[in-house]
């Protein structure tokens, strides 16, 4: 029987929403950002280990703030790099060397700044089928699209049925994903998320029907839309 780890991502500096404070430490009625997907991760119950990665400077105050908010928890909190796929591979390795972890564990990945994630859609993305390796949650994009050249005019257009956003949960084998990290490293390419680093066949990937409210927080307005929903 297989084990599921949590990675919850948290380490980003949020510079592109223009703030004194990491967007994930951003209070919004009295709370900080973090908690929200956090805390609907944690009461599914599903995890037996939650690494939490943050940065350094903000582990101390992290700590503080779980323990006062859940006793006996299966919280870790570990420090950050400067990417995120480094963030990743951080704790992946910290599994890796603390922890007896089989090949077919299951590691799901989340983004603290996606706060609405949906019990639901957490479920369905860790018990995906045996014949896949791995889920991501996706929605379909509802834009027209479109490429643009260098001198960023317009240069063709893209059909919209034929793309998707790629978001997170996603939950992936631990050791496909070790493995595809440590070949990353070597190559030296840069990936926004986790199942691009896989080499495998796509098809292998389960692909799993997210909603509007799994947005991710980036920039001021969002965080606005959140206030508001959260608000009902």
């Amino acid at each position: 029987m297989s084990d599921a780890y949590l990675i919850y991502l948290m380490a980003g500096k949020g510079d592109r929403i223009n703030n004194e404070l990491p967007k994930q430490f951003i209070k919004i009625h009295n709370r900080d950002l973090f908690l929200n997907a956090l805390d609907t991760l944690y009461k599914t119950k599903n995890f037996k280990k939650i690494i939490i990665v943050t940065l350094i400077e903000y582990i101390d105050y992290v700590e503080s703030v779980l323990s006062n908010l859940y006793k006996n928890n299966n919280f870790l909190i570990i420090n950050g790099a400067s990417t995120r796929e480094g963030s990743v591979f951080n704790a992946l390795n910290f599994l890796n060397n603390n922890f007896k972890i089989n090949e077919n564990d299951k590691i799901m990945i989340h983004d603290a700044c996606r706060p609405l994630i949906n019990p639901s859609i957490i479920n369905e993305t860790l018990n995906y089928e045996d014949k896949y390796l791995a889920s991501t949650v996706y929605t379909k994009s509802v834009n027209s699209l479109a490429l643009i050249d260098k001198n960023s005019f317009l240069n063709k257009y893209i059909d919209r049925e034929k793309v998707i956003n790629i978001e997170t949960p996603q939950c992936i084998n631990f050791s496909l994903l070790y493995n595809s990290h440590l070949k990353a490293i070597e190559s030296k390419k840069i990936h926004t998320d986790d199942i691009s680093i896989l080499e495998i066949d796509l098809k292998k990937v389960k692909l799993i029907k997210g909603n509007f409210f799994n947005f991710k927080v980036t920039n001021f307005e969002d965080l606005l839309v959140f206030e508001k929903l959260t608000k009902l």
